[in-house]
C-alpha cells in the first residue's frame, strides 16, 4: 500500500475533524418527564353553573367514534415514544463515538478513503475540488457510522416526542395537536376523580348519579369546572383503565 505524503494525511486529519465533534442531545429521561409539545396550551375548563343542565364543554365533544380514534391516537403516540426509546438506548456516547472515530483515523480503510481523495483531485478541475472533498467527507462519515455507531447529536429525544405526538394527534383526527392535547388533560382529570371516588363507600351510588346527571369537576379558580355529560360520563367509564395508562405514559 502506498504511504501517504505529509499532505495528504494533514489534509485528511483536517476533514475528519468536523465529523468527530459530537454536541451532547438531550436525553429521554428528561423529554418523557415534560409535556411532550410545550408550545401546546391546552383549553382550561370554562365556566359552568353550579345548577342547571350539564352541557358538554369538551371540544369536540365526546362521542363513541371519536373517544375509539383517540385511543387510537394514543397508542401510536405510545408506540413511536417507545420505538424511538429503545432506538436512542442503541446510540454510542458522545465520547465514545467520538474516541472511536479518532482511533479509526488512522485505519487502512480512512488512509485509502484520503489517498483516492488525493489522486481524484490532482486531476481534477478546480471547480470540482469541493465536489471531491464532499464526497470524501461523506465516504469517511460512512466508515465513522459504520464502525463507531450513528451521531447521537443528530437525533434528539424532545423533537422525537414531538413527533410521535403529531402522529397521535394525527390518527385522533381530533382537529389539531391542542384539541389532542386537551382531551388528554380532560380524560385523565375524569379518570382520576373516577379513582378516587370508587374507593369511596357509596361509589356505587355516586357512579349511577354520574352516568344519569353527567359531572362536574371543580377546577382551578371559582366558579371554573370540567364538565361531562351523562352520555360523556357513561363512555368516559367504560375506556378509563384503557385510556388513563396510555396518557400517563405521554405526560
Amino acid at each position: 500500500m502506498k504511504r501517504m505524503s505529509p499532505l495528504v494525511s494533514l489534509l485528511a486529519t483536517l476533514t475528519l475533524l468536523p465529523l468527530l465533534a459530537v454536541p451532547s442531545h438531550a436525553g429521554w429521561g428528561d423529554a418523557i418527564k415534560q409535556k411532550a409539545a410545550k408550545a401546546l396550551k391546552a383549553e382550561k375548563p370554562k365556566p359552568a353553573a353550579e345548577l342547571g343542565p350539564i352541557k358538554s364543554a369538551m371540544t369536540p365533544e365526546v362521542t363513541a367514534a371519536r373517544l375509539a380514534s383517540f385511543q387510537r391516537g394514543m397508542q401510536i403516540e405510545v408506540a413511536e415514544r417507545e420505538k424511538a426509546k429503545k432506538f436512542l438506548a442503541t446510540l454510542p456516547t458522545p465520547e465514545a463515538r467520538q474516541k472511536c472515530a479518532q482511533q479509526l483515523a488512522t485505519s487502512p480503510e480512512m488512509q485509502k478513503i484520503s489517498s483516492d481523495w488525493a489522486e481524484t483531485a490532482a486531476n481534477a478541475k478546480p471547480e470540482d475540488q469541493q465536489k471531491h472533498m464532499q464526497r470524501m467527507s461523506e465516504r469517511m462519515d460512512s466508515l465513522i457510522t459504520g464502525k463507531c455507531g450513528p451521531d447521537p447529536g443528530k437525533y434528539n429525544a424532545q423533537q422525537m416526542a414531538r413527533d410521535a405526538l403529531a402522529k397521535g394527534s394525527d390518527t385522533a383526527a381530533l382537529g389539531d395537536d391542542v384539541a389532542y392535547h386537551a382531551w388528554k388533560e380532560w380524560v385523565i382529570e375524569f379518570c382520576n376523580y373516577i379513582e378516587k371516588l370508587e374507593k369511596q363507600p357509596d361509589a356505587k351510588q355516586q357512579l349511577a348519579k354520574i352516568k344519569d346527571e353527567g359531572l362536574r369537576i371543580p377546577g382551578s379558580g371559582t366558579g371554573i369546572y370540567f364538565v361531562y355529560t351523562a352520555s360523556e360520563a357513561a363512555l368516559l367509564l367504560e375506556q378509563c383503565p384503557t385510556l388513563k395508562p396510555l396518557i400517563e405514559a405521554t405526560l
